[in-house]
């Protein structure tokens, strides 16, 4: 049994509705995997990592060359940039690597600094103790040693 003509014109506009959200789709997809925030995938740049962001199949993807040549042209791009932003990056590091050396070497140093007051506080205090000690004995009873002990 034929169809009724608005039954092909409504299949034609679900079809291309279809199409519209599928391309949409792996457009979305290209863009979450290419600032690198994927959400199903492990975020390598592959077509197969495309397809899989967007749910859909390889056969689907590939029924959009178009967006597969857009990719391609992205992921050398990308590739491109990467050679000199790693160069950056580990200009940053470097520095970032440097300026913690500066800090521990600086708590290093803050920290011979403070045991060396300490020691020099703990050595001051041990005089005080022994001289301390020597006041009290001084002022104790002296005691023979004798048979015969004196009296006070």
């Amino acid at each position: 049994m034929p169809r009724h003509p608005n039954q092909n014109a409504a299949l034609d506009r679900y079809h291309k509705d279809r199409k519209d959200q599928t391309r949409q789709s792996l457009l979305d997809a290209m863009g979450r995997l290419l600032r690198g925030e994927p959400l199903f995938t492990d975020g390598e740049l592959t077509e197969a990592n495309l397809y899989r962001e967007a749910k859909r199949s390889r056969a689907t993807l590939n029924r959009y060359p178009e967006i597969k040549q857009r990719f391609s042209e992205a992921k050398k791009h990308c590739r491109e940039n990467s050679v000199i932003d790693k160069d950056g990056r580990i200009r940053e590091l470097e520095e970032m690597v440097r300026q913690l050396q500066r800090e521990e070497n600086r708590t290093i140093r803050e920290l011979k600094e403070s045991r060396d007051r300490l020691a020099q506080e703990v050595y001051v205090l041990n005089l005080l103790i022994e001289q301390q000690m020597k006041k009290k004995n001084n002022q104790a009873p002296k005691r023979s040693i004798g048979i015969v002990q004196r009296m006070p």
